[in-house]
């Protein structure tokens, strides 16, 4: 899914369009992407909110893991394209109704601003989950998070890779030992498997 809205264009200082990507692998996990675009160069404060039902547990790196019966996820900031992370009360109770808690990852900036943000979904056990960004090799350069978001991801032992191109045209690229020109890219949906090393 990738969908945009532009409804910050009315603030004294305006935002452009708020573009959200959401990538979901069968049976594994959700990748979620949202680029802010402002139209000057004035700070903003952006802020990504999540309702979270009780009980929840916010981890020192920013992740957050339910604990409830049943169903539960794990929620995982991608470093360098999260924020600040907090975990509150609902700022806006109502009487008669679950209130949940309100879980925000908070950036500040003057130009456009990327969140990348792994939802982990498990029963009983929480899976060992990292994830992080990859360099992105096109055009003889390494592309920045903002031109194109590549991602590692290492869930129990099984390692992914992501791509996916925010320029409008396609690009022969490279991330890591993955190659191709497509503007979207998984390498276990794609038949890939990469080969790597551990260190």
């Amino acid at each position: 899914f990738s969908g945009v809205h532009e409804a910050y264009r009315h603030l004294p200082q305006p935002v452009t369009s708020v573009r959200r990507k959401l990538f979901y692998l069968r049976g594994g996990y959700w990748i979620l992407i949202d680029r802010v675009t402002p139209q000057t160069d004035a700070e903003h404060r952006y802020d990504l909110h999540f309702h979270v039902m009780n009980p929840a547990r916010l981890h020192p790196d920013g992740r957050l893991e339910t604990q409830g019966e049943g169903g539960n996820l794990l929620i995982v900031p991608v470093a360098g394209a999260s924020g600040q992370a907090s975990l509150e009360p609902c700022p806006f109770p109502l009487d008669g109704y679950d209130n949940p808690l309100h879980l925000a990852y908070t950036q500040t900036g003057t130009h456009g601003i990327l969140f990348v943000t792994v939802l982990v979904p498990f029963k009983d056990r929480c899976p060992q989950v990292q994830a992080r960004l990859a360099p992105v090799q096109a055009d003889d350069r390494e592309l920045s998070p903002w031109e194109a978001t590549g991602l590692l991801i290492e869930i129990d032992g099984q390692t992914d890779y992501y791509l996916d191109l925010h320029v409008h045209w396609n690009l022969p690229w490279a991330i890591g030992p993955c190659r191709g020109s497509q503007r979207l890219f998984h390498s276990r949906i794609q038949g890939v498997e990469p080969t790597y090393e551990r260190h």
